[in-house]
């Protein structure tokens, strides 16, 4: 996984710096590779097929319309994706939302316990989502207009974070575990599992997925 990365991030560098066809050339190697070593392929999970709102949804109203999982507008919707990741993974999430001043949260697992990601917004902002953080510890800035359209890969790995929203890096550094604190308010059940929390505005998710990269991660049970 750590070659795919590389080689992923020298593909977008390359496409970024206007080196088309050395970008190009880059992902036929990395396809080459792929094709000579499938097990180097990963498991792409996708969390919309196991989720059920009316189980899994915490707080609010939650329901599918058009393949996409939404939320009713209240002053905290909170809904669990039944599901525990491998120690390392990447998490993607796609997202509109509407009316709307505050963003969502985001809660992620990490060995066993969970931790807050909170999403751009406008009220703590300097301007369209120019501000968003990770505990009070860590913070990053936002491309303007994330919080109305956001393409969110968060990449967990044991002492290392990677956050990037549509199509910009906006976080990546060694994490202690200090800064991988839990945070009991964006709990989404006892065994690590994810979720989203949406304050007063409407949350449309039409994608979300799990990259397992060290293992194989758990559907959970309706208890758990």
């Amino acid at each position: 996984m750590r070659l795919i990365d590389a080689y992923r991030d020298a593909i977008r560098d390359c496409a970024r710096a206007g080196q088309i066809e050395k970008a190009q050339g880059t992902q036929k190697e990395l396809d080459s590779v792929l094709v000579a070593d499938p097990t180097m392929k990963p498991r792409v999970v996708d969390l919309l097929k196991y989720v059920d709102p009316q189980r899994d949804a915490l707080s609010g109203h939650w329901y599918f319309d058009s393949g996409r999982l939404v939320n009713a507008p209240s002053n905290c919707s909170r809904i669990r994706f039944p599901y525990r990741p491998p120690p390392e993974y990447d998490f993607h999430m796609v997202y509109d939302r509407e009316n709307a001043d505050w963003g969502i949260q985001l809660a992620l697992s990490r060995l066993g316990g969970t931790f807050g990601c909170e999403m751009p917004d406008y009220q703590n902002s300097r301007g369209m989502g120019t501000f968003a953080g990770i505990m009070d510890s860590v913070k990053y800035d936002a491309p303007e207009g994330a919080m109305d359209h956001c393409d969110v890969c968060i990449q967990v790995r044991d002492h290392h974070l990677k956050i990037t929203i549509n199509g910009d890096r906006c976080f990546d550094r060694e994490m202690s575990s200090w800064d991988f604190d839990e945070t009991p308010w964006l709990l989404v059940g006892p065994s690590g599992g994810l979720g989203v929390v949406d304050r007063d505005g409407k949350t449309s998710i039409s994608e979300a997925e799990v990259v397992e990269v060290s293992g194989v991660g758990e559907v959970l049970s309706q208890n758990e």
